[in-house]
């Protein structure tokens, strides 16, 4: 199941675009740096999304709230659909630092 979830986050990331100058981390007025967790998972990066999202859970009062102005403001809805942000929002709140496995890949 934790295998399904895994991948089911991995398409989900992969559908972000990487923007430059992230329009979802706009939309939070900073108060979540979305786009760099996402680049984080998007290479792979699991432990450095994880505690990027540690850090930015004791500065941001409302995460829901922001989350769903990042989820508005996302790029990717012009193609399809926005990046589910609230999806990948409760995959790093089920992580701790001992379960972020690092995959090396030869």
């Amino acid at each position: 199941m934790e295998e399904m979830m895994n991948l089911a986050i991995r398409q989900e990331v992969s559908r972000c675009l990487l923007c430059y100058d992230a329009p979802c981390t706009a939309a939070c007025h900073g108060d979540i740096h979305i786009d760099r967790i996402l680049r984080a998972l998007y290479f792979q990066n699991v432990l450095g999304a994880f505690r990027m999202w540690e850090a930015e859970k004791q500065h941001c009062h409302d995460m829901t709230a922001a989350l769903l102005k990042g989820r508005h403001a996302c790029l990717r809805s012009k193609i399809d659909q926005p990046v589910n942000l609230l999806m990948i929002a409760e995959f790093l709140s089920g992580y701790t630092e001992t379960n972020c496995k690092v995959e090396v890949m030869v």
